[in-house]
């Protein structure tokens, strides 16, 4: 123990004593780690602190922060040192990592910030001018009828339709339904481009059969990019593509390429994302919303709580203490449009059948349901506008 504390105070006095050779220029009111820093010989990459911590190696810092100097002022430093004592840190040896040499890529902008900037807007460029092209154009009008057939069907804006392989435009809502009774299987799903509406029918829908099997293979699934019985794109070529939807990571997990190891380029934008970073509640928030909205007497006494003990807080954004209920909601499609958009409230109820129903109920009233899907394709749509 004795020659431990021995150590310690050596390695103590040896660092005061590095640091003390600093002095003369933190007193000038800066120090590089270039003039300040022993050199380790012509080759070395290493770059140590006033506190003796090892730094990014000198090719790598030229490269990524292009040679800036770094300062450090004399308070900042001792206040460190008074950091590390307190924790008793101070003092204690580490051992160096190897010095790395390594050519980076060339960077965008001026600076690390910069480049991680400019490389987001370049991936997500194509993505973001196909929603803009999406939220600026006019949709067709919703079809009359719904094709009874296996695979998509596109509908045009005069009413003509006709079977195709999967939707022809890079931008889309889409929107699946899954008939929970028999599985995990898509049921049927809709989507809206700029020009066309789309349906969907599933195999398990349109053919009736005694019993399915419960292991799903890439047929099952909605394809969105390549034709029914491949797993390649027309041409070869995969291209962005951009699909959106209300808890779209739901209808991402049925689409056929998705689930390939290599190509698809599609990506997803999820309205229900964007409503909870804009106007999302917490989990005690989500209380008093429903008990606000029900009129339930004890969740309206929770709440009269809740804006007593908010309005004596004099800190935070100056809201009414009712506003936020107003401008809110729960993270369901129905509850979100009527936030965003307002109008005719979205029927709840009629998807039920899709989870309590049997595939012979959707069957039954397959015009119906197709029908309601609709609407909530494009209220996704009005939600996202």
């Amino acid at each position: 123990m004795h020659h431990l504390v021995c150590h310690q105070q050596q390695t103590s006095r040896n660092l005061l004593s590095r640091l003390a050779q600093y002095r003369h220029v933190w007193r000038r009111g800066r120090c590089s780690s270039a003039d300040a820093l022993p050199r380790q010989g012509p080759l070395s990459q290493t770059r140590m602190n006033p506190l003796n911590i090892q730094m990014l190696s000198r090719n790598l810092q030229e490269q990524i922060f292009r040679g800036a100097v770094v300062d450090y002022r004399e308070e900042d430093v001792e206040r460190s040192m008074k950091h590390l004592q307190r924790h008793e840190l101070w003092g204690c040896e580490t051992s160096l990592l190897p010095d790395v040499e390594l050519c980076l890529p060339r960077m965008y902008g001026a600076n690390i910030d910069e480049h991680f900037r400019i490389l987001a807007q370049k991936q997500s460029l194509p993505y973001l001018e196909e929603a803009s092209r999406l939220n600026r154009a006019e949709l067709p009008p919703m079809p009359g009828e719904w094709a009874w057939e296996l695979g998509w069907t596109r509908y045009g804006p005069g009413g003509e339709r006709r079977r195709v392989d999967f939707p022809e435009e890079k931008a889309l809502v889409f929107d699946v339904e899954v008939c929970m009774a028999e599985g995990h299987c898509p049921t049927l799903a809709v989507a809206v481009s700029h020009t066309a509406w789309y349906s969907w029918c599933s195999k398990r829908l349109i053919e009736e059969r005694y019993t399915w099997s419960s292991q799903l293979t890439l047929a099952d699934f909605i394809p969105l990019e390549t034709p029914a019985n491949s797993t390649r794109p027309p041409e070869g070529q995969w291209i962005e593509r951009l699909v959106i939807g209300h808890n779209v990571s739901f209808d991402r997990a049925h689409i056929k390429e998705q689930y390939l190891l290599k190509g698809s380029r599609m990506r997803f934008l999820d309205t229900m994302s964007m409503h909870m970073a804009i106007s999302g509640l917490t989990g005690y928030q989500r209380s008093l919303w429903m008990a606000s909205k029900k009129g339930k007497r004890r969740g309206l006494q929770e709440v009269k709580e809740h804006i007593k003990r908010a309005s004596r807080r004099k800190e935070g954004p100056s809201i009414g203490s009712w506003d936020w209920v107003d401008i809110s909601s729960i993270n369901n499609l129905a509850d979100v449009h009527a936030l965003y958009v307002g109008g005719h409230p979205l029927e709840k109820e009629a998807r039920d059948i899709f989870v309590k129903g049997s595939m012979s109920d959707v069957r039954e009233s397959f015009q119906v349901r197709a029908e309601i899907m609709l609407p909530h394709a494009h209220i996704t749509y009005k939600a996202e506008a």
